[in-house]
């Protein structure tokens, strides 16, 4: 959880202001605006950051509450950068050599930024090669059988408790490494780890949410736009994830990197099936609202 804040953050302090100007820029049409914020939010490898920015924009009138739309689907297909880098297995040795690099890069003055995001993948990928050894253990275990089966028997309980996971800790990235290390460890399958995903996706908003409930009206109209977008995708894709579990061997034998494709193609499929009729979801989300679009 270290590494990612400090990562997010490295470089969100780094481009926030250059972001917010090229967002505005971005705005004429809607797939060129979730071009913007797809590129944004993998710059910064993190989603919240972008679509806590655009609520700040559209609070301010920098921004139409449509375009921000249009960029919030967007940034929800960049993020899923971030599971594909921690979808990278590359051992407690090299994840310490990133580490050093960063504390390296701390003592070269005016490097503070770059030495953040630098030490905080390392430290994210540090955790990673821990958290998989420390779960290996867990396969074995009868509460961990008890706990899959469960999941299994039942996707919505899947899908709550990944939402809940993400709410509490305020980064889908964390979660998502969290299920892939569960998944590399064999502790969980990954056709029972599509509804936790799917929840991470939805539990990823709350932050977004506090962000609107802070703003006015019009910027918790966004934030309840993200909401309803992830929600939207979850209720046309959940009962498709026996499917879609089907295919991911297909595409790689690694089941952390499974999960990291079935991560891009929920937010893919989603920005693909809303972004035209994006607002419609808007328009219930700015009534819920109670903002003037």
């Amino acid at each position: 959880m270290l590494g990612m804040r400090l990562l997010s953050r490295s470089l969100g302090s780094a481009s926030a202001s250059a972001q917010a100007k090229a967002l505005a820029a971005l705005s004429g049409r809607p797939w060129l605006s979730a071009l913007g914020g797809a590129l944004a939010a993998a710059l910064v490898q993190s989603s919240s950051t972008v679509t806590i920015l655009l609520v700040g924009l559209v609070e301010a009138r920098a921004l139409s509450l449509d375009a921000a739309a249009a960029m919030v689907v967007g940034a929800n297909v960049g993020t899923t950068v971030t599971a594909h880098v921690l979808a990278f297995r590359l051992g407690t040795g090299p994840a310490l050599a990133v580490v050093a690099a960063g504390a390296a890069l701390a003592l070269i003055p005016g490097q503070g930024r770059r030495a953040g995001a630098v030490l905080g993948l390392g430290l994210l990928l540090l955790g990673v090669a821990w958290l998989e050894g420390g779960l290996a253990p867990l396969g074995a275990s009868p509460w961990a059988a008890r706990v899959v089966a469960a999941v299994r028997g039942s996707p919505l309980l899947g899908f709550f408790a990944g939402a809940a996971m993400t709410a509490v800790a305020l980064s889908s990235g964390v979660t998502i490494g969290l299920l892939q290390g569960l998944a590399a460890s064999g502790v969980v399958p990954v056709a029972a780890a599509l509804p936790v995903l799917f929840g991470d996706n939805v539990g990823t908003t709350s932050d977004t949410l506090l962000a609107g409930l802070a703003a006015g009206r019009r910027g918790l109209g966004l934030a309840l736009f993200h909401l309803a977008f992830n929600l939207a995708t979850t209720a046309l894709l959940l009962p498709l994830a026996g499917p879609l579990a089907a295919l991911l061997p297909r595409l790689s034998p690694l089941p952390a990197r499974q999960i990291a494709f079935a991560h891009t193609a929920f937010n893919l499929a989603g920005a693909l099936l809303w972004l035209p009729f994006r607002r419609v979801l808007l328009g219930l989300a700015v009534w819920a609202a109670r903002a003037p679009a």
